[in-house]
């Protein structure tokens, strides 16, 4: 039944009750009787088994309307919360005694109370933190008794302020919190011992990293305690906290490398003497699941994860704590097309949780709501695979940590008065924290302030032996940092891009491509040498290389490699080189300045296959556009020509609709070979069609007394880890890596790091820069160095072939590319891993 709510009134609307009581079964259930379809949840707070409020906003057409939910054990009923345009956030410990955060129609911070008949404004903070403060969360304690975090913008960064109501004015708390530049709060709880705690962000621009911070009322001042990043990453981002029935502080969020696109979910719970247990949790969509709230709901401790593919799909997944780490994620079919707002439980065992319901063919999001009670049952990873989905998973990628320093004197927060302002209005900062909240974002404490944000930097400088010889080659000195590049710089999702990465020089604030007069990268004697080549082969065989837009010199950068290299010609004149357009006929105009970057990967594929086999014919298939149907027509006209086998160094991210699609872009009777991806673990499409060889990356390093001399590990930004979408192929069956019966991604892997990449040939240089040697890396090397020693050999090839054994490999059982659970699925490790798969090929 429809709720009415108009602007401005505070009368209560009942609803007619409905059967919808949940019943007790220890799994999430649908409760949200008398919830209008326009209602949008944002926080829900649970105060008993019959009782619970939650904020949200009303969407009407043309307007919207803060409101306040009250659920009263059959049923929802609605009422608005006057001069709030959107409610975000309710802090109750009571139904009538509750107070509600949101923002008005010119984005300004309002702060309602409601004492069970009528609504009463919270005086404004703008007197005591400027119109540059903002808050982020509210906590009450008690009847008038309401605390304020929040950050304060000025010239230098960003402050985090704590101010406290006593029911008639608002007072600043003294308080030490954060100790970088830039800082905001994400979350404030009361512990079970009764202690107010807060959580919080901070970014370092010297270190250009964000971290947790965490405070809790001391003496009448908010003081600091330390808590841990995760050691092996750039950022550690927290969103959420909760305390588990023992009583040990559970904080969940991110690290990685946010930036790089590196993003993977981390928790952080303190043990009983004093340490920290940090711990990784299963992603369903690798690299882009990050926790929207952690609750502890009766003896069990729950954490809500949003997991999502960037254009059409969206999962909520929910997953225990228990004493092995984080379960599998629980009731995932259940929960598809739903994104996470918030959870709350009682220690009675009741629980709620607000969803959205997020489709990619809905104009708008339909608000849902869960219940539960019980006991809960064992995690299953969905309702028809629950056999290949362990209760708990093992977290092998997970580790203790020492105690953080104590806590810090606390220092008094000044008044913003007479501060300088930042040059950037009041008005655009809050608009700009508006549009955050609404769409279920942590809040912003990077800046534009960032290094490799400002500068358009590739990462952090990288180092290895190319890195050594092109810095030899360059004359340069040995403080000289290089970094990797990416080649090709598409910001669409949508389309596809290539995977290759160039050694670049920082040069006035850009990364410059490296360029040398003569090859520094790894050339063929390096290929043959570490994975056991002869000299010469693979001929009356040909090699398919598929990319996208014209690349004139071609034919004359593969002659300068092959001659320099000292391997035979190879010319169209000859028959050994044909390229063709994606319908098999002329090729496509040369790339745009936009797009040069992939004349530069064809360059790369050309001569990496070469230098694997070098008696082997090429056929160089050009797209007209990086996009899904033009480089299928590629696929196609590459497959009529009858190549031994295909290398696509190509991806972009998974889309819900390419397991109706694939079949129709991979040509059939063909090996099909594409790389994994550069960003760490993380997928990339096509390379987790079942039917498709996905190619993952190491890092090749000389190994003097080892067999072959050589040594290989994981690449740290190698693409890995399982599709959120591909079924799990037959031949994949016996590993129960993938959960959800989800294909893998990487079947088998070779030389990818470009701090170990290939010397490449490029007159025309890379996007202005000069031309002549680069070093490139990524799987786009990867992938047409295993296509040249699949067709140099010759022997049959497929993705099952290499499950099964047929098709010989050797195992790479060092390195990793993430953080996950489990930890084979981004780690290298004996036997079939999510890193490098079954390993690289076998002489």
């Amino acid at each position: 039944m429809s709720v009415a709510a108009v602007a401005g009134s505070t009368a209560l609307t009942s609803v007619t009750p409905t059967a919808e009581a949940a019943t007790c079964t220890g799994q999430w259930q649908r409760a949200e009787s008398g919830l209008r379809s326009d209602f949008v949840p944002w926080e829900v707070k649970a105060l008993g088994p019959t009782r619970a409020l939650m904020a949200g906003t009303t969407y009407l057409p043309g307007t919207e309307t803060g409101g306040l939910a009250s659920w009263n054990g059959r049923s929802w009923s609605l009422r608005t919360v006057p001069g709030m345009l959107y409610a975000f956030s309710v802090e109750a410990r009571d139904m009538n005694d509750a107070w509600v955060f949101g923002t008005d129609s010119h984005n300004a911070d309002v702060i309602q109370h409601w004492d069970g008949k009528a609504w009463k404004k919270a005086p404004s903070l703008v007197p005591l933190v400027g119109e540059h403060g903002s808050v982020s969360r509210l906590l009450a304690r008690g009847k008038n008794d309401l605390w304020a975090f929040g950050q304060v913008d000025n010239a230098v960064g960003t402050a985090v302020f704590v101010a406290h109501f006593d029911g008639t004015r608002w007072k600043l708390v003294a308080n030490n919190l954060a100790d970088a530049t830039y800082a905001g709060a994400v979350d404030a709880k009361i512990s079970p011992s009764g202690e107010l705690w807060v959580l919080g962000a901070q970014y370092d621009p010297g270190a250009d990293a964000i971290s947790p911070w965490a405070g809790k009322l001391v003496n009448g001042a908010m003081r600091r305690v330390e808590v841990p990043s995760v050691p092996k990453y750039l950022d550690s981002h927290p969103a959420s906290m909760t305390w588990t029935p023992s009583g040990s502080m559970v904080i969940a969020g991110t690290t990685g490398d946010e930036l790089g696109g590196q993003v993977y979910p981390y928790t952080a719970t303190g043990t009983p003497g004093g340490s920290w247990a940090l711990k990784a949790q299963h992603a369903p969509v690798a690299n882009n699941t990050t926790p929207a709230a952690v609750a502890r709901i009766g003896s069990t401790t729950w954490s809500a994860d949003s997991s999502g593919l960037v254009l059409d799909r969206q999962w909520t997944s929910l997953s225990t704590l228990g004493a092995k780490g984080w379960s599998a994620p629980q009731q995932l079919n259940q929960h598809r097309d739903e994104r996470p707002m918030s959870m709350a439980g009682l220690d009675s065992g009741q629980g709620w949780l607000a969803t959205w319901q997020d489709r990619s063919d809905s104009a708008a999001a339909t608000p849902h709501l869960w219940r539960i009670c019980g006991t809960p049952k064992a995690a299953a990873a969905s309702a028809t695979s629950a056999a290949s989905a362990p209760s708990a998973i093992d977290d092998a990628d997970s580790m203790t940590v020492a105690t953080p320093a104590a806590h810090r004197s606390p220092a008094t927060l000044h008044s913003p008065t007479g501060i300088t302002p930042l040059t950037v209005s009041p008005a655009a900062r809050r608009s700009a924290r508006v549009a955050a909240r609404k769409e279920g974002r942590l809040p912003d404490v990077r800046t534009s302030a960032s290094p490799r944000g400002a500068a358009e930097l590739s990462g952090p400088p990288v180092s290895g032996p190319t890195v050594d010889r092109l810095r030899n080659a360059q004359h340069a000195s040995a403080s000289t940092s290089y970094v990797a590049k990416p080649v090709c710089t598409s910001t669409d999702p949508g389309r596809l891009t290539c995977l290759s990465s160039v050694l670049a020089r920082e040069s006035g604030g850009r990364a410059v491509a490296a360029v040398s007069e003569l090859p520094a990268g790894y050339g063929p004697k390096e290929l043959r040498s570490a994975y056991g080549l002869p000299a010469s082969g693979g001929k009356g065989r040909t090699i398919a290389i598929i990319a996208a837009y014209g690349y004139p010199d071609l034919e004359k950068d593969l002659a300068t490699y092959r001659t320099t290299a000292g391997l035979p010609s190879c010319t169209s004149t000859s028959g050994c080189l044909t390229v063709i357009g994606e319908s098999g006929g002329k090729v496509p105009p040369p790339a745009t300045e936009e797009n040069t970057g992939w004349k530069l990967e064809q360059a790369l594929d050309v001569q990496s296959a070469s230098a694997a086999c070098p008696d082997c014919k090429l056929l160089v298939v050009q797209a007209t556009e990086a996009l899904d149907e033009n480089v299928a027509r590629a696929n196609h006209a590459a497959a009529t020509r009858k190549p031994f086998v295909i290398s696509a160094s190509l991806g972009r991210q998974e889309q819900a609709s390419d397991v109706q699609n694939g079949p129709a872009y991979v040509p059939a009777g063909i090996p099909y070979l594409a790389a994994t991806g550069d960003a760490g673990h993380g997928t990339s499409w096509p390379a987790t069609i079942p039917s498709v060889i996905g190619v993952g990356g190491t890092r090749l390093m000389l190994a003097p007394g080892s067999p072959l001399g050589w040594r290989e590990d994981a690449w740290a930004l190698g693409g890995s880890g399982c599709s959120a979408v591909q079924p799990k192929p037959v031949w994949e069956r016996k590993d129960p890596l993938c959960l959800n019966d989800r294909a893998s991604s990487v079947d088998i892997s070779a030389v990818a790091d470009p701090a170990t990449g290939a010397g490449v040939f490029f007159r025309s240089g890379a996007k202005g820069d000069q031309g002549g040697w680069y070093v490139v890396g990524g799987t786009s090397l990867a992938s047409p160095v295993v296509a040249g020693i699949f067709a140099l050999r010759g022997a049959p090839v497929s993705s099952a072939s290499l499950w099964n054994g047929t098709t010989r490999t050797r195992d790479i059982v060092r390195g990793s590319d993430g953080w996950c659970a489990p930890a084979r699925e981004c780690t290298a490790s004996k036997g079939y891993d999510g890193a490098t798969g079954w390993g690289v090929p076998r002489p």
